[in-house]
């Protein structure tokens, strides 16, 4: 019941705010519509003869391909309840359930520039919180728009962003980094900060004579540190990655900080196809001549490719791995001892880093369930036209025929919201459902009152107000019990004390009243509304 009406209201919310329904798998009543701030009608078209494939991820591409469309009848705004997420979430739910059994709301809207693909995805976060604010009743529900590794293959002519909806709980099963000034939020895999480059005394800048030192079984940057007696930011990790099982990478980062494997991918400019991975044993014993845990950058092979995060910039006399098993160099120098890499933001965020943003507030770990996915599509125009061959056209302002560049897609995932919604609607006696998602509106407690009990339903269900009837002969504190587990927002009591009244109660308050019953259900239909 509770799932059925969150479902209702995410349908309810979507068509006040301009979308239209995509029946899915069927589309047989398939229409489109411009979003609601836009005083213009819906366009005019035939429904398609031949039938859309449902099994088909991105059925509406396939809709509106079929379809003659007006760039005055931009954007277009469609949405549908599916078993299959338009865009890909990961697996982050409170509640744990079959994959078939996985319900989410799909929302697309069709844009004709960038401005307005901006405005509109704006618009389409606006309406994801105002559904669990407004509809849900759950004013205090909000959510977090994260950036995220959008995934899949890019292009020089087409810009992809990823925004995943976090739901903020200390308990969460993903974690991200947040500003404390700005509302900036990323996930580990993209976020970025500025640190504090490591300054130098002026007394430690003249270059020194290189030297390896022994050190036995120091594990961790840390107590190599100590052992050396220098700044924990002198010292430097250098990890060998391989790529397609050939191509072999060394990336340097300053021993206080760790390499993040997307941004290194990024960085090398890898597909999704392309594999990246730490170097087997057998390749870092070829490269470096050592046991893996030594490496550094000097006396490398020559077909190692060097790559050194920015925080590795502008120090002298720094520590490397010297590609002996239980040595390490110290004093060590670009271009005197090594050439000079290439420089780039590969290392994970820390708690306590600056935020790159707004040079202002400080990142934090915080960590949350995923709810959902935004992510927009930008499209330039490719060389090669037959790249947007799947794309739907529209004519534009020159009556000229041109594929839809612009596009947001979202998916909210349905049984995460509903744990959201139960996690938050409970206290010490069980759930405290608000009016939209409570299973029913009413609970009747009935004591040997089966007469009066039955007609007091049928003036409930005359004003179409839900109730489940507790007749059975169990004593009232049982009931009272049950009422307070299952959570419905209004117990109603009636008996041969209550006489022409009933025993009014809601279910976050402790206190209960005698009222009458007309004054019962003008209450209860204030909470409904």
């Amino acid at each position: 019941m509770v799932f059925n009406n969150l479902t209702s209201l995410m349908k309810e919310a979507s068509l006040l705010e301009g979308f239209s329904e995509l029946s899915a798998p069927s589309f047989e009543s398939v229409s489109t519509s411009t979003t609601s701030k836009r005083e213009r009608e819906k366009p005019s078209i035939e429904r398609p003869s031949e039938p859309i494939d449902a099994a088909s991820r991105d059925v509406y591409m396939q809709l509106l391909k079929r379809f003659q469309i007006s760039h005055k009848e931009l954007p277009i705004s469609i949405f549908n309840t599916s078993c299959n997420a338009i865009v890909p979430l990961p697996s982050s739910s409170i509640l744990r359930v079959d994959s078939e059994a996985m319900k989410f709301v799909n929302h697309r809207i069709f844009c004709r520039s960038v401005m307005e693909l901006q405005s509109c995805q704006r618009s389409l976060l606006d309406l994801l919180t105002h559904i669990f604010r407004q509809f849900a009743q759950l004013p205090s529900l909000s959510f977090i728009p994260v950036s995220s590794a959008p995934g899949g293959e890019s292009t020089p002519f087409e810009t992809t962003s990823l925004h995943r909806l976090y739901w903020q709980r200390e308990n969460g099963d993903k974690t991200y980094f947040a500003c404390n000034q700005c509302g900036y939020a990323a996930e580990p895999e993209v976020a970025v900060s500025s640190y504090s480059p490591f300054i130098q005394a002026e007394s430690e800048k003249e270059v020194k004579e290189r030297e390896d030192v022994l050190g036995v079984g120091l594990i961790g940057a840390d107590k190599l540190a100590e052992y050396l007696n220098i700044d924990i930011k002198l010292t430097t990790k250098t990890l060998l990655f391989q790529v397609n099982g050939d191509r072999v990478v060394a990336a340097m980062i300053r021993g206080d900080y760790d390499v993040c494997e997307s941004k290194l991918r990024r960085f090398l400019n890898l597909s999704a196809t392309d594999m990246l991975q730490l170097a087997p044993s057998e390749v870092v014993q070829a490269v470096t001549g050592c046991v893996v845990g030594y490496a550094g950058p000097i006396g490398l092979a020559s077909s190692v490719e060097v790559v050194a995060d920015v925080s590795c910039a502008n120090r002298i006399n720094f520590e490397v791995g010297a590609n002996r098993e239980n040595y390490h160099t110290i004093n060590a120098n670009f271009e005197r001892d090594f050439p000079t890499p290439p420089f780039s933001d590969i290392r994970l965020v820390q708690a306590g880093d600056g935020c790159s943003q707004c040079n202002a507030g400080t990142l934090s770990k915080q960590a949350g369930f995923i709810v959902g996915a935004v992510k927009t599509v930008s499209s330039g125009a490719p060389a090669d036209p037959s790249y947007f061959s799947t794309r739907p056209l529209f004519t534009d302002d020159s009556n000229k025929q041109v594929p839809v560049l612009h596009y947001i897609s979202s998916s909210l995932d349905l049984f995460t919201v509903l744990g959201i919604a139960a996690d938050v609607s409970r206290d010490s006696n069980g759930f405290t459902w608000p009016a939209a998602l409570a299973p029913y509106l009413v609970y009747l407690v009935d004591i040997s009152s089966p007469d009066a009990a039955q007609n007091l339903c049928r003036e409930l269900a005359q004003q179409r107000i839900s109730v489940l009837w507790d007749d059975r002969n169990q004593k009232p504190a049982k009931k009272f019990g049950d009422s307070d587990l299952i959570g419905n927002p209004v117990r109603l009591l009636i008996s041969a004390k209550t006489g022409e009244q009933v025993e009014f109660k809601l279910r976050h308050e402790s206190t209960c009243e005698l009222i009458d019953i007309p004054a019962a259900i003008s209450r209860i239909l204030t909470l409904r509304r």
